[in-house]
């Protein structure tokens, strides 16, 4: 479809979902791979060089997600009367994620390495 013309879109770049490794009543079962960024890098890969221009990820380190979550985060903020980036920061335990998308945005990041990245 995508090499077709059509529009890939996913909600985030985590090869992994870390939050699905206890879920009840499936606990014999690996439910942490694959995350929705490996179908995202599956597609990517398999419609290039159409994916280029017809992939988008609104997610944290995503190519929109600048667009659709943290410019919207910022303005929220703008409108309780603070200073947008300049008063943010994001705190985060995933570099390609967390870390990628405040920089993607422009806020200030810090890098907890309790989580993914310890």
């Amino acid at each position: 479809l995508v090499t077709n013309g059509a529009h890939f879109l996913c909600h985030a770049r985590d090869t992994h979902n870390p939050k699905l490794a206890k879920e009840p009543g499936f606990a014999q079962l690996d439910l942490t791979l694959p995350g929705p960024g490996t179908i995202e890098a599956f597609v990517a890969s398999a419609t290039y060089p159409h994916a280029t221009q017809r992939l988008h990820n609104s997610g944290k380190g995503g190519n929109r997600g600048h667009v659709y979550m943290m410019q919207k985060g910022i303005q929220m903020l703008m409108d309780q009367g603070m200073d947008g980036k300049n008063q943010a920061v994001i705190i985060g335990d995933t570099l390609d994620t967390d870390i990628k998308g405040a920089n993607d945005a422009g806020i200030r990041s810090i890098l907890l390495r309790s989580g993914v990245h310890k």
